[in-house]
């Protein structure tokens, strides 16, 4: 049959439009990818028995040697503490108001020591979690007041976790790992930590 000149435009239109969708989607994968720099590993252990340290390590994809670090330290009490930092040759030591945290990152695990005032230092290894374990953080707003939720979860379900308005720690609730979503008396809390669909890995992306 013979093809018309309406036809073999109909084909061209079909055709470029399979094309620009099939680009569209390997733009999309590839920014998906590049975007995988923003989620981070995460690792959690005790300091003491109160005391619990998660650790967040990321890649940054311009430097091999740079890895952005983000730490939290919780007793689920009165203590709710972030350092923020980089670790440079696989090492770092972040410091912030009343603490100082020396890490070595491993492979499957992160060791080193806490410092606080008024406390001896104290080692600590942290292992890369599993299952519901990790590290969360939830930043929410109750009438017009900016509160910063922070949780770490063990491989074996026990928990630390703090609700903090302007540094002070007002509320320890208890965060379902499952969900990554606390209750409390202000709202829900919805942390920005999820599975990894291919792995398994809890794996968070810190956005605030």
């Amino acid at each position: 049959m013979m093809m018309t000149t309406n036809d073999r435009r109909s084909l061209r239109t079909l055709w470029t439009f399979l094309v620009s969708t099939v680009l569209i989607g390997l733009l999309a994968a590839t920014a998906a990818a590049e975007d995988d720099a923003l989620f981070a590993h995460a690792f959690a252990g005790e300091v003491d028995q109160d005391l619990f340290i998660g650790v967040l390590v990321a890649d940054d994809p311009e430097d091999p040697e740079r890895r952005p670090l983000i730490v939290y330290l919780c007793d689920g009490a009165n203590v709710s503490t972030w350092l923020f930092g980089d670790a440079n040759g696989g090492s770092a030591a972040l410091e912030t108001d009343g603490a100082r945290v020396e890490v070595l990152l491993g492979h499957d695990s992160v060791v080193g020591v806490v410092e606080r005032t008024g406390v001896a230092p104290r080692s600590f290894a942290a292992d890369l979690v599993t299952g519901d374990a990790g590290l969360f953080r939830a930043v929410a707003t109750f009438d017009g007041q900016e509160y910063v939720g922070g949780w770490i979860v063990l491989d074996d379900g026990r928990q630390r976790g703090a609700i903090t308005l302007d540094g002070s720690v007002v509320e320890n609730p208890t965060l379902d790992p499952a969900t990554g979503e606390a209750e409390t008396s202000l709202g829900t809390f919805g942390s920005n930590c999820f599975r990894d669909p291919r792995t398994g890995e809890r794996i968070c992306r810190y956005l605030n």
